[in-house]
């Protein structure tokens, strides 16, 4: 939930704040699990970050469902396939993927 969201359930009942904080949709769209596979395998310092980008997004798939209409496994295969493929890019492009972190670990 972000702070915008967060503001109008406050305005709406603090409860519904304080619940919405922690909730997360059973569902997930297919841009996002892609998003988060690709951060983390850019974050990670396995020898392969391309397979576990994909795994990932068939992790999501298998743990939470996939919020499209229509065949969710052949969605999670083409959107795991499309995050190995970006990650694999991304990383032999740059050889030294240690620059990439989190905001949390960026001092300003």
């Amino acid at each position: 939930m972000n702070s915008a969201e967060m503001l109008l359930a406050m305005d709406r009942c603090p409860r519904a704040a304080f619940w919405g904080e922690k909730w997360e949709a059973p569902a997930v769209h297919p841009n996002e699990v892609l998003r988060r596979a690709v951060d983390a395998g850019l974050l990670t310092e396995e020898e392969d970050p391309g397979q576990l980008a994909g795994d990932m997004v068939m992790t999501y798939a298998a743990e939470r469902t996939l919020d499209i209409e229509g065949s969710q496994y052949t969605c999670a295969v083409h959107t795991a396939a499309l995050a190995d493929i970006v990650v694999t890019a991304l990383v032999s492009s740059l050889r030294d993927v240690r620059f990439w972190t989190t905001s949390q670990d960026r001092a300003f």
